[in-house]
């Protein structure tokens, strides 16, 4: 019984990586291919800067 516990809470581990994983890479996608710098609130503060890691990947840091 302790054993079959320790395997569910394993693959459930697992599980939440892969989704973690897929929701992150998938908003990155979107990001990359549809969101322009124009959208509100988002544009400037998180589209502007993927824009400038892409073409520079150290740019980003500039201002942290």
């Amino acid at each position: 019984c302790n054993m079959s516990l320790i395997i569910y809470s394993t693959m459930k581990m697992i599980a939440i990586i892969f989704v973690t994983d897929f929701v992150g890479g998938f908003f990155h996608w979107r990001e990359d291919s549809d969101w322009a710098p124009k959208i509100p609130i988002l544009g400037k503060r998180l589209v502007m800067r993927n824009i400038v890691h892409h073409e520079n990947g150290h740019g980003c840091l500039k201002k942290s």
